[in-house]
This record gives C-alpha cells, sequence and structure tokens, in this order.
C-alpha cells in the first residue's frame, strides 16, 4: 500500500511542473493569470474534497483502503481519455529564384 502511495505522489509531484509550464506558454497576458487562478482554485478545491471523501466512506464502510478507493476510483476515467493533436502540415518546397520572387512548389 505505501509503494502505492509513493508512486501516487512521485506522479502528482512530476506533473505538477507540467501544469504549470503549459498553462503559462499557452497563454499571455490576463490568459495567463486566469489559467493560472483556474489551476489553484482547482487544486483548492481538490485538496479539501479528497481528504473530505476519503474520511467520508472511511468512515461509512470502517475500512481505510475503501476510502483511498472512492478517491482514486473517479479518476479511472481520465486514463482513457485520449490527447487531441492538430493535423500535421505537409511539407513545402520553396524553390529560390535570383530574378523574382521565390516560388513554391507542391
Amino acid at each position: 500500500m505505501s509503494v502505492l502511495l509513493g508512486v501516487a505522489m512521485l506522479l502528482t509531484v512530476g506533473i505538477t511542473a507540467v501544469i504549470w509550464a503549459y498553462a503559462m506558454t499557452a497563454t499571455s497576458g490576463i490568459g495567463a493569470a486566469v489559467s493560472l487562478a483556474a489551476i489553484n482554485s482547482f487544486g483548492a478545491l481538490g485538496a479539501f474534497a479528497g481528504p473530505f471523501a476519503s474520511g467520508a466512506v472511511e468512515q461509512a464502510t470502517g475500512s481505510a483502503p475503501n476510502g483511498l478507493t472512492a478517491t482514486v476510483l473517479p479518476l479511472v476515467p481520465l486514463l482513457r481519455t485520449r490527447r487531441r493533436t492538430a493535423p500535421t502540415a505537409q511539407p513545402v518546397t520553396v524553390r529560390p529564384s535570383l530574378t523574382g520572387p521565390a516560388e513554391t512548389v507542391e
């Protein structure tokens, strides 16, 4: 059980830097401020709701593993999500010209 908690902590700490870096590079100006606030808000909400739900299930069932399972179980569908990728552009060959503008060859 402690190994699973260790792996979960390692993944949580590791993904934090990726989330912050993506949010700051994907937006600028007021959008960066809003994304930073949204990430902080969801983090604070999760910091409250996770232990609350785990404790409620643990008290109801009398078993600590059931509390942890109830906390992790709603996250399982996130493992099935697929990343959307943008279509890749086809390479374009440009032929330089000494007498006029460059020509595009397709």
